[in-house]
């Protein structure tokens, strides 16, 4: 019978070696991690349980294939990723861009193609992991070079597009908490400050409404409080910087 470690061994064999010279350094069994100075790049190959597989009608060896972008610029809104030898490395699903990539093999025991199935007995195992490399070099790298450009992605956020957009999934709905939160910083990192604390300012504005909302509940735990003295500090930070650059010297 096949397993998960007879796919970590086909990975490790296939997969790690095309990602190094792509520029993936870091590595797990499944995860795998391209570091830049304003983005990580991220490529998983997601296992399933014995309850998902059985309702997805697959093995716990098949797998999916996930990429993200992680944007260094958007401090995180709860803990920081988990880092490797010194280096972010979040998980696939940390990242503000998320897409799910498509097989191209032909597989008629399973209907939908966003997963690769493997066999009880190991049957596609070779095959899959070959068009899962072959996937990554078609769609999922030239995925990763439209989001190297901070100005493009940062139209695409400000666009009307909902959070599962037809290349992916974004960070959050147009005007909520999560697209704030993305917009306004990204600004921040490129130097439109006008438009950084246009969202910012929404951002607490929403913050402090849900924090509202939350006292009123009197909950047992008390929620997180959303308007953190972090944010407020960078959003007193960026009226200064504003304020500064509208005026005459």
């Amino acid at each position: 019978m096949a397993d998960s470690r007879a796919v970590n061994k086909e990975l490790r064999a296939v997969i790690r070696p095309f990602l190094q010279t792509h520029g993936f350094r870091s590595a797990s069994a499944r995860t795998f991690w391209r570091h830049a100075p304003d983005r990580v790049e991220v490529v998983n190959f997601q296992s399933f349980n014995a309850y998902l597989a059985e309702g997805l009608r697959c093995t716990t060896h098949s797998f999916a294939l996930n990429i993200g972008t992680f944007l260094n610029a958007i401090p995180p809104d709860a803990r920081a990723p988990k880092e490797r030898n010194g280096l972010p490395c979040p998980a696939e699903y940390e990242c503000h861009f998320r897409n799910k990539l498509r097989r191209g093999l032909q597989q008629p025991e399973l209907a939908r193609d966003d997963i690769w199935y493997i066999g009880p007995d190991g049957e596609y195992l070779a095959e899959a992991v070959q068009d899962a490399r072959r996937v990554i070099a078609d769609a999922g790298l030239s995925w990763f070079d439209r989001l190297a450009d901070p100005h493009a992605v940062l139209a695409t956020l400000r666009s009307d597009l909902k959070w599962i957009a037809p290349d992916g999934m974004l960070p959050g709905n147009p005007d909520s908490p999560a697209r704030n939160r993305a917009i306004a910083y990204l600004a921040w990192s490129v130097g439109d400050l006008a438009l950084a604390l246009e969202h910012l300012e929404r951002l607490l504005e929403q913050a402090r409404a849900r924090d509202e909302a939350n006292a009123k509940l009197r909950l047992r735990r008390p929620m997180p409080i959303g308007a953190t003295p972090t944010l407020i500090a960078d959003v007193e930070r960026l009226r200064e910087l504003v304020h500064q650059a509208d005026s005459p010297n």
